[in-house]
């Protein structure tokens, strides 16, 4: 018989290395100010998968404070990747800016708007994707169907 771990999250978190000031930082922000973040494990899990499909273009959809983008920028580095992340709350995606250069990774890392996204030219230069429109993100099978 297998054992089951019955809190996953607290077996996972004595798993993770030990991390950085800044993000250690911004998990104690969004906890206090109540901004949804990914957490460490999560965090730790989009590095690893990041690393292992060698990525080099990851769309991140909603920053925030930039605590996933960290986590996914720093794995594509190694790929010479970056991260286009959109963040529709001019001031939030300031604050996730300054995190950017706090953790050295400003090279990995764009920041775009939604509406600089819609734009065509745009997203064949840094996807290759052909007229998808920012709205067709709600719909399951549209985004599917514009990305090649």
């Amino acid at each position: 018989m297998s054992n089951i771990v019955d809190q996953p999250e607290h077996y996972f978190k004595q798993l993770i290395p030990k991390r950085d000031e800044l993000l250690l930082e911004l998990e104690a922000e969004a906890e206090r100010e109540n901004i949804p973040i990914t957490g460490p494990v999560v965090g730790e899990l989009l590095y690893i998968l990041a690393c292992a499909a060698k990525a080099r273009r990851i769309l991140e959809l909603g920053t925030a404070t930039g605590y996933s983008a960290i986590y996914l920028a720093k794995a594509c580095e190694a790929f010479n990747g970056r991260v286009v992340s959109l963040e529709n709350d001019s001031a939030m995606a300031a604050r996730a800016q300054l995190n950017f250069q706090k953790a050295g990774v400003t090279k990995s890392y764009y920041r775009l708007g939604y509406e600089s996204f819609e734009s065509q030219k745009t997203q064949n230069t840094l996807f290759g994707w052909n007229g998808c429109q920012t709205d067709a993100f709600h719909e399951k099978n549209s985004f599917r169907q514009n990305v090649r």
